[in-house]
């Protein structure tokens, strides 16, 4: 299953990121970020777990 990880910069701090189902599941957890969220990656994930992990892992990257 597709997952996406956007980014929402008017969000507070601990809630910037976000995992959401690509596709019509995931529409209603893209409508509850602001307009002007972005999409940085999108993942292959069995599950909403294992696409938070890889999530984490970009973010520990990009902060290296």
């Amino acid at each position: 299953m597709l997952h996406e990880l956007w980014e929402d910069p008017l969000a507070p701090e601990d809630a910037r990121y976000w995992v959401c189902p690509a596709g019509p599941e995931g529409d209603e957890c893209r409508a509850s970020l602001s307009p002007g969220a972005q999409r940085t990656m999108t993942v292959h994930a069995t599950n909403q777990l294992e696409a938070m992990y890889q999530m984490y892992d970009h973010l520990s990257r990009l902060a290296s």
